[in-house]
């Protein structure tokens, strides 16, 4: 988890303004998370890193910052492989993004 949260705090801060006149980064559409935990995740995501919140319901969250947004849900998506019997929930990831 360690290594998607840095991973996530280097997008967030790469969509933070330049001071230099170089072109934008790409726009990263949607980081889409499996969380176990709505609530302490929209928390973290919101009050540690400062994204956003667009829209959120009882198991879906839309957060942004700049370029970046982050997508968390409690369910598993159905077109998604299927996780083992015995994966905990929030186990699972999935990206889209344009330039």
């Amino acid at each position: 988890m360690g290594i998607l949260r840095s991973a996530l705090c280097a997008a967030v801060l790469s969509s933070l303004p330049l001071a230099s006149a170089q072109p934008p980064p790409p726009k990263i559409d949607h980081i889409l998370l499996e969380v176990s935990d709505l609530k302490k995740s929209i928390a973290f995501y919101h009050n540690l890193l400062g994204l956003q919140v667009k829209s959120e319901s009882k198991y879906f969250a839309m957060l942004e910052s700049g370029n970046v947004g982050i997508f968390l849900s409690t369910t598993h998506w159905d077109w998604d492989e299927k996780r083992p019997t015995n994966a905990r929930p929030g186990w699972g990831m999935a990206t889209s993004g344009r330039s």
